[in-house]
């Protein structure tokens, strides 16, 4: 559901990445990598196997998620600044009278 709402709010980038938890316990396992991965790909999102026990790609999720962050930030300032050259370059002109 979440998904299927970002992708309805288009104007508004928030990154989603699927995180498989408790990779640590390969023996109740539910959902296969494969699975995961497949599924990750379809939506063009990231995928991550973690585990918070044994520190398995905690890290990996947060320095991934702050990296599409920043990457959105630049995109967004970049646009708004073309957006300023845009508007300064047009002729503006005063009377009084």
């Amino acid at each position: 559901r979440i998904y299927k709402k970002k992708k309805i709010d288009s104007n508004e980038h928030i990154p989603i990445i699927i995180c498989g938890n408790k990779c640590d316990l390969e023996l109740n396992r539910i959902v296969t990598t494969d699975k995961g991965e497949t599924l990750a790909n379809s939506m063009n999102i990231q995928f991550f196997e973690t585990s918070a026990k044994n520190d398995i790609n905690v890290e990996n999720v947060f320095c991934a998620l702050l990296k599409a962050v920043l990457k959105k930030k630049q995109s967004f300032q970049r646009a708004k600044n073309e957006l300023n050259i845009q508007k300064s370059s047009e002729k503006n002109s005063c009377t009084l009278i």
